[in-house]
């Protein structure tokens, strides 16, 4: 069988003797309100269209002795109605089923 573990912020799969099978993996985990304790997991592609938020400004702080400016903001989305292509990684997850996606790494 394998596992799902997450090394230095990358998501890894490993066999039962704990050799990677594969990585550079994004994997979303639905949110399941049934007591089920293994849900399917399935390799598709990551979504194409990007989910559209918007930062609001909930504080500003000066640091006087650094001259230093500080912002807190706030992430807003809405994920339900993120665009999703069919069998993303992204209409698997809100279909109930774990994704799993391969991520480019070559970004030329």
């Amino acid at each position: 069988g394998q596992q799902f573990q997450q090394v230095e912020g990358e998501i890894v799969v490993t066999n039962v003797t704990n050799e990677i099978v594969s990585s550079n993996l994004n994997v979303n985990l639905p949110v399941d309100g049934s007591d089920a304790m293994e849900l399917d997991i399935v390799h598709c592609q990551p979504e194409s269209q990007m989910l559209m938020f918007e930062f609001e400004s909930v504080s500003e702080s000066i640091d006087e002795q650094q001259r230093t400016e500080y912002k807190q903001v706030l992430y807003r989305s809405n994920y339900q109605s993120r665009p999703r292509g069919p069998m993303s990684d992204v209409d698997v997850c809100f279909g109930g089923k774990i994704s799993v996606s391969r991520l480019r790494t070559d970004l030329r």
